[in-house]
């Protein structure tokens, strides 16, 4: 008994040797020198970039790799001048008010300064290289931790057993790749 075979394959000729496209469809050739490409054109313009059209001819059809890397650096300074355009400042210097003077947030932290950092930084709690605080590096509070006494949940109550059997894969098993399929 023959399977019978889709109706699709079934049109088709039995051998493509002799196979003629229907229709005036156009051989192409190598590319010519300097062919970008739609999609290099595309995003190119998309940054406001003009492609070179001016490009020498060759008989070699490969990219240059120069003519490669300023291209992509053209295309990588659009993006850095996109992205820096789109950028905040870095600080507010139009907003002075004493941090005195600002509406409070619950722990100390000013409202109208623009980041969470500068906020911490300008508390008056002896942060690490603010201020003038006696304690800087924090000493007293890493005796406090090392004079706390252990606690016994830190350790694991139960006893490490051997695995049943050999092949038993746990936790951290090694499995070489030339095993897996």
């Amino acid at each position: 008994a023959t399977k019978r075979a889709p109706d699709g394959l079934a049109d088709l000729p039995n051998s493509y040797l002799n196979w003629q496209p229907a229709g005036d469809t156009p051989k192409l050739g190598a590319p010519m020198a300097g062919d970008l490409g739609g999609t290099m054109v595309s995003e190119e313009e998309e940054w406001g970039l003009q492609p070179d059209w001016n490009v020498a001819p060759s008989d070699d059809f490969r990219p240059s790799a120069e003519d490669e890397a300023i291209r992509a650096q053209r295309l990588a300074d659009a993006k850095l001048a996109d992205a820096a355009g789109k950028a905040g400042v870095f600080f507010d210097v139009g907003n002075r008010q004493s941090i005195a003077g600002s509406v409070s947030a619950p722990g100390g932290l000013s409202k109208t300064l623009g980041s969470e950092r500068l906020a911490l930084a300008a508390q008056s709690t002896g942060a690490p290289g603010f201020g003038n605080s006696p304690d800087q590096n924090l000493q007293a509070e890493k005796i406090a931790f090392a004079a706390e006494k252990r606690d016994g949940d830190i350790y694991n109550p139960h006893d490490v057993e051997t695995p049943v059997s050999p092949y038993q894969v746990m936790a951290g098993t090694l499995i070489p790749a030339s095993l897996v399929t």
